[in-house]
């Protein structure tokens, strides 16, 4: 897993409290400034019921939890990937977003905190990419994202 660039409208569509079984997608060392990978995470949908059992247009899946304590996340997310082994990377909504990927070992499994992220606005990364060919990419995956979800 690279550093995690998010677009900041994104952050805020993941801590409305207002906004229900969000879901963040992205797509894994999608960025290489020469120093870091980064994963980017670029499009995000609310009510969203079943992420559980959908074939997503992306490499990045990660649905965003609540109403978790710092002490209650790991255990709560392992339990969450036992039942469900395909999703291993969670976002935990508090007043910031704690991602945390769950790596399963024999006899058990970890919960490891992924850490801080980078946040800027789509606009500003498009602008500072200056990049036609990536820019299309994500559009084109945003809207491929959106087809599955009309509704």
């Amino acid at each position: 897993m690279g550093k995690i660039l998010l677009f900041s409208e994104l952050e805020r569509t993941a801590l409305n409290r207002n906004k229900r079984d969000v879901v963040l997608f992205g797509e894994r060392d999608w960025i290489n400034d020469g120093d870091r990978i980064y994963d980017l995470f670029f499009h995000g949908k609310s009510n969203i019921t079943n992420v559980y059992g959908s074939n997503w247009p992306t490499s990045l899946v990660v649905p965003v939890v609540r109403g978790l304590s710092g002490d209650e996340a790991p255990p709560y997310l392992a339990e969450l990937n036992e039942s469900h082994p395909d999703y291993h990377l969670f976002a935990v909504a508090g007043r910031f977003l704690d991602f945390y990927e769950v790596v399963k070992r024999i006899g058990g499994r970890d919960v490891n905190h992924l850490g801080k992220y980078v946040k800027t606005s789509k606009e500003r990364f498009f602008r500072h990419i200056q990049n036609p060919q990536l820019e299309r990419r994500v559009l084109d995956k945003i809207r491929d994202i959106d087809r599955v979800f009309k509704g």
